[in-house]
């Protein structure tokens, strides 16, 4: 079933505004939350205004790690993540991440997952510290992994708006998440570096694709 074909009534009278999270929202939209998933390639959801990139987030967590050495006293948690705003953001085709990528990120946040739908353990922050937006993933499998000086964890939203978290299943207390198939992978993946106690660490993240 596609955007087009969509029985009229069944979002209401009008389809302005959604998108398919699969698919870039119009220009100066993005997209939000899921309003029907059927055929997972085409689960969509609303649009709304473009925010802006979290371009700045290390920077923030940063100003976090300060603060809390400041005052000896973690930050008080008030939001859950978000998979519609956007973290750093970076564009790959299967093909292309068969050679691993890595980027930087301070591990943390100050949401603490248990207050969360997610219902985990860890602390992140409320945008994504990664937004990936991948195609021609369908005969892969994606492995997301951390490298970090702390107990880090790992939070995916996948592009069907899936979660998945993993705390320490790539030993030395960091984690690794691997996905496989297009409704997962073939879209927006958000990713959030986070952390089991709370506390903030320098740390690495390095996603590879493989063969299915």
């Amino acid at each position: 079933m596609d955007l087009d074909t969509i029985p009229p009534g069944v979002f209401g009278p009008s389809l302005t505004g959604r998108c398919k999270k699969s698919s870039a929202c119009p220009s100066g939209m993005h997209r939000g939350d899921a309003l029907w998933s059927g055929n997972p390639d085409h689960a969509i959801f609303t649009c709304k205004p473009e925010k802006e990139v979290n371009s700045t987030m290390n920077d923030i967590k940063s100003f976090a790690v300060a603060l809390f050495v400041l005052i000896g006293l973690p930050t008080i948690a008030s939001a859950c993540p978000d998979y519609s705003a956007y973290g750093a953001e970076y564009s790959y085709t299967g093909d292309q991440l068969y050679q691993p990528r890595s980027f930087s990120v301070i591990a943390g946040g100050s949401n603490n997952l248990r207050n969360c739908p997610v219902r985990e353990d860890g602390y992140v922050t409320t945008p994504p510290d990664f937004t990936f937006s991948l195609r021609d993933m369908g005969n892969y499998r994606l492995e997301i992994e951390v490298e970090s000086d702390c107990d880090a964890i790992l939070l995916v939203n996948s592009a069907d708006g899936s979660w998945f978290y993993d705390d320490d299943s790539r030993g030395n207390l960091d984690p690794v998440i691997n996905l496989r198939g297009s409704w997962h992978l073939d879209g927006y993946v958000d990713v959030w570096v986070g952390t089991f106690d709370g506390e903030y660490c320098d740390a690495t993240l390095e996603i590879e694709t493989w063969d299915n």
